[in-house]
């Protein structure tokens, strides 16, 4: 019954609740209030065409109860009424100027890419910072991590480019460029590495007469890579979901076969004609 009355409505708003995604599955536009601990990126509202504010605070979001929560007062009933009036009269949902009345929030719009999966979009239009600087760079690698050469990288691109020029503008200072080509290629360098070591393993383990000794010092020798990547991913937090991963990948595969992610990992970033360079000349440009 509650998804029937939903469906019926012209929008819905509401801060991250069931109904809110119930709504956005019937159809029905979303406004979503996002504060406390929710965070658009992992449960904004599923489909094309919602708008999302969250609080742009830097204790948000929160990890534990708060008893001043200033993120109540963050977001201006002026850009409620703005963005619902342009959900009601169903207006074209492109990015504004930053003003009083967004600050301090972000506003995104949900959106799918080329391939159909989902993003959200700044409707506020203000300099490339780091955090989606990084945002985006894991949209481009993760495709190319995941899949190897079966991903087609120059329509997301092309998506992404229109993105950064139409929903941001130009970044004041350096969103990690410097530190971050450093420590992707300290982590490339450290996941082939242990690519290298798995092989060793794996012919010493096939070997007729495997040597118990040998193997025990690649197996110590992987653990140091291991420990090495951790390091990487706490030295950079930009880069610890692909350090996670990695150790995931690594623990997962079968003792017959080394994981493909370091090899997949090596054409994103060592190439300078590949599309491991595409995200450092955008920020060059």
């Amino acid at each position: 019954m509650l998804a029937a009355y939903l469906k019926r409505l012209d929008l819905l708003i509401s801060n991250d609740t069931g109904p809110m995604h119930l709504a956005a599955a019937m159809g029905t536009p979303t406004l979503a209030l996002f504060l406390a601990s929710a965070r658009v990126q992992d449960t904004g509202p599923v489909g094309k065409g919602h708008v999302i504010i969250e609080p742009s605070l830097d204790c948000h979001p929160c990890l534990a109860p708060c008893p001043q929560p200033g993120c109540h007062h963050a977001i201006a009933s002026e850009a409620v009424t703005f963005w619902a009036h342009k959900l009601l009269n169903q207006e074209r949902l492109i990015p504004v100027d930053d003003d009083t009345v967004h600050h301090p929030t972000w506003v995104y719009l949900s959106a799918t890419d080329l391939q159909g999966y989902h993003a959200y979009l700044p409707l506020v239009r203000r300099p490339l910072d780091s955090r989606d600087f990084w945002l985006w760079l894991h949209r481009a690698a993760w495709g190319q991590v995941l899949d190897g050469s079966t991903f087609s990288f120059s329509p997301l691109k092309e998506w992404l480019e229109m993105i950064l020029i139409r929903h941001y503008l130009p970044p004041q200072a350096d969103p990690g460029f410097v530190k971050g080509e450093s420590s992707l290629s300290e982590l490339r360098q450290a996941a082939s590495r242990g690519e290298k070591l798995a092989v060793e393993i794996l012919g010493l383990v096939d070997n007729g007469q495997p040597s118990p000794v040998r193997i025990l010092q690649k197996i110590e020798a992987l653990g140091e890579v291991d420990r090495a990547l951790r390091r990487i991913g706490v030295a950079y937090p930009e880069l610890a979901a692909l350090v996670e991963f990695f150790s995931w990948t690594s623990g997962t595969s079968t003792v017959r076969k080394s994981p493909p992610w370091p090899r997949n990992f090596g054409r994103l970033t060592g190439s300078s004609g590949g599309s491991g360079k595409w995200p450092w000349r955008v920020w060059q440009n």
